[in-house]
């Protein structure tokens, strides 16, 4: 009888490791229904001087047409910077071209998104400004984004972070929109739950703005593919962690061919299992030593995987627990799973219908089971070997 005790007890077990992240997905779900959009005011007549920093490498096909949307949004006082990073085509011309502050840097043995920061960063501190705001190559700015990112970081004296959205290509295929939707819940309503809640968010990477004092160059001198990650829970740390504007709208386009965007959701999301699997525990262990109620909400949010990991995780063991069900080892594993799945269902139901029914038809949601086996190479990759290395993605 005790290998059935022990075999009942490990399910159980499973059962409630996979139902913490869920229940925190449910509640960042479920408050982001309270959001109501333009609830909030900010003052953008007068704001803080801004310097905006955009890293690029080898944008030369799109970084003249980011570059004149931004202008709009540049005042006399700010300051716009491109640091052309190792790049072999006309990235830092085109620059120069439209009037731009353009820094080249050439260092092959340190590439990556995070070197180009602090180099770009270490420039501009001879001649500061209020709020640092880094875009970018790729991205484009809603009207008066730059604006109600300058306030809010004035207003609340803490980093701000925009909401930054992918969309799908025209003529894009079902997987394509499906991605589109993850990445909407990720980026949009679980972040907007957390702001309902009072709490703060994960930075993004593009369309985050900073009190010039919150970050210096050894902050972001580093070659992680998933540095914004990482600086927001170092900030996070320092009692300064990051808010949401969700006004202030970002968006960039997912690559069109199936394998760009595949190598692109690979870096990306084994960055976050690596940042999951060894910094999540510290981070929770660690707000709790300090008392930090604010980085041990982002340790909380770590704790949730990508979305379509999470339905595979939890059906495993909701076999498990039927398995175990079946052959009489208890229910215990089975009723915990049933009461997290329905939850789980709404809540993913709930996203859907509020915020990407116009992505995508009902009768698309059937085909989330292909986009999950497409998913499952990714993951198994990164128990093989888990992708560590910035490489830039193609999009043509």
């Amino acid at each position: 009888m005790s290998y059935v005790i022990v075999i009942s007890i490990l399910v159980i077990i499973i059962s409630v490791a996979i139902s913490i992240p869920i229940l925190i997905f449910v509640v960042q779900v479920f408050a982001s229904t309270f959001y109501e959009k333009g609830s909030r005011e900010h003052q953008t007549k007068t704001r803080p001087s801004l310097a905006v920093l955009i890293p690029a490498h080898n944008e030369s096909e799109i970084i003249g047409n980011t570059l004149t949307r931004l202008s709009d949004q540049i005042l006399v006082k700010d300051r716009l910077l491109v640091v052309a990073d190792n790049c072999s085509d006309d990235t830092a011309k085109i620059c120069r071209e439209h009037g731009v502050e353009v820094l080249e840097r050439f260092d092959t043995r340190n590439q990556g998104k995070g070197h180009a920061l602090a180099f770009g960063l270490q420039h501009l501190n001879l001649d500061p400004r209020e709020v640092l705001v880094i875009v970018d190559a790729d991205c484009q700015l809603a009207a008066n984004c730059l604006s109600l990112l300058a306030c809010s970081v004035d207003e609340v004296g803490r980093p701000t972070q925009a909401m930054y959205l992918m969309k799908a290509p025209a003529e894009s295929n079902v997987k394509q929109r499906i991605s589109q939707f993850a990445w909407i819940v990720k980026n949009k309503v679980r972040p907007l739950g957390y702001m309902i809640l009072g709490l703060p968010c994960q930075l993004m990477g593009t369309g985050m703005a900073f009190p010039w004092s919150a970050v210096d160059t050894e902050d972001l001198d580093t070659s992680s593919i998933v540095e914004d990650l990482e600086l927001g829970l170092t900030l996070a740390g320092r009692r300064c962690a990051p808010r949401f504007c969700p006004e202030a709208i970002v968006t960039s386009q997912f690559p069109a061919q199936d394998d760009a965007v595949k190598g692109q959701r690979t870096r990306w999301e084994h960055g976050h299992l690596r940042v999951m699997f060894k910094t999540a525990p510290t981070v929770l262990i660690s707000s709790l030593r300090q008392r930090n109620f604010d980085l041990f909400a982002l340790g909380l949010d770590l704790l949730v995987p990508p979305l379509a990991l999470l339905v595979i995780l939890d059906a495993i063991a909701s076999i498990l627990a039927m398995v175990v069900y079946l052959v009489g080892f208890g229910a215990t594993a089975l009723f915990i799973l049933l009461i997290m799945n329905t939850l789980f269902a709404i809540a993913v139901l709930s996203s859907w219908r509020i915020h990407a029914k116009d992505i995508l038809e009902a009768k698309d949601l059937i085909y989330i089971f292909g986009y999950l086996f497409w998913k499952i190479p990714i993951y198994l990759g990164f128990v093989k070997k888990p992708e560590a290395t910035w490489i830039k993605t193609k999009r043509n």
